[in-house]
């Protein structure tokens, strides 16, 4: 017989938990199951591509950010788990949009604004950077993360030599 809806409620509470006590496999274990018996829910998606960004299988990752995004594209926690998957697969330009797309949907993430200064920085858009570090201390006056990282932006902002180190980087890439 079918399963009651709990049942998937319970593994998908299961994978939570065991993703918040970073016991990755045994969470991406109880998240397949939850979307198993129900392949639509958003939330299992993204949190199983998160489990799996944690094994460092990012393409299987990005597949499930994905999927959740198209499934919920007003929802502000999927974009921001394929921000997050975006830059750890070093793809700034996507995690910029998805960082974006994020801030629209819910704009007091602090994280989010984190993040989108980091994409800004490794694309040596400094001052875009900077503003993104100054609202996330806006959002969080407390955040020692981006008081760090308003410094660190504010020293490559200045320093002319690692601007154009970074410049030939970035062209030899492109």
């Amino acid at each position: 017989g079918a399963l009651a809806p709990r049942s998937v409620d319970a593994f998908h509470l299961l994978g939570m938990a065991q993703l918040l006590q970073k016991a990755y496999q045994p969470a991406v274990f109880a998240l397949r199951t939850a979307l198993r018996l129900s392949p639509e829910r958003v939330d299992s998606m993204v949190s199983l591509g998160a489990a799996l960004a944690e094994l460092e299988q990012l393409d299987e990752a990005l597949s499930w950010h994905e999927k959740a995004v198209a499934a919920a594209p007003d929802d502000a926690a999927a974009h921001a788990a394929l921000a997050v998957t975006l830059r750890r697969r070093l793809d700034s330009v996507g995690s910029i949009a998805a960082c974006r797309r994020t801030l629209e949907l819910t704009p007091n993430r602090t994280d989010i604004w984190l993040l989108l200064g980091s994409n800004l920085g490794a694309a040596g858009r400094f001052q875009e950077a900077e503003a993104c570090y100054r609202k996330a201390l806006s959002l969080n006056p407390d955040s020692a993360e981006a008081r760090r990282d308003l410094a660190t932006i504010g020293r490559q902002a200045a320093d002319p030599d690692e601007i154009g180190l970074l410049r030939s980087t970035l062209d030899n890439q492109a």
